[in-house]
């Protein structure tokens, strides 16, 4: 896991990455950045398994939450084979 900086994202090829936004659905409803997708972090963790299962393989997952949104993103790679 490694933390990306907001100016390294905006120049990563969008296809190569998905934005997920863990934050509570309180603070969603002010905003997201766009083509994430929503996953609560508490739902995140309890389901990790299944959302690995799911998610594309081979993306770079960028993680963000209320704690560092302004400055940073956790990313960590997507590199788990569904099966």
């Amino acid at each position: 896991m490694r933390e990306v900086s907001i100016s390294e994202l905006e120049r990563m090829d969008e296809s190569s990455f998905l934005l997920i936004d863990t934050r509570s659905a309180d603070n969603v409803r002010y905003g997201m950045i766009p083509g994430a997708i929503h996953i609560p972090e508490t739902e995140l963790m309890e389901n990790a398994a299944r959302y690995a299962r799911e998610l594309p393989d081979g993306r770079t997952l960028i993680v963000y939450c209320q704690r560092g949104a302004a400055e940073k993103a956790r990313a960590w790679s997507a590199g788990i084979s569904p099966g």
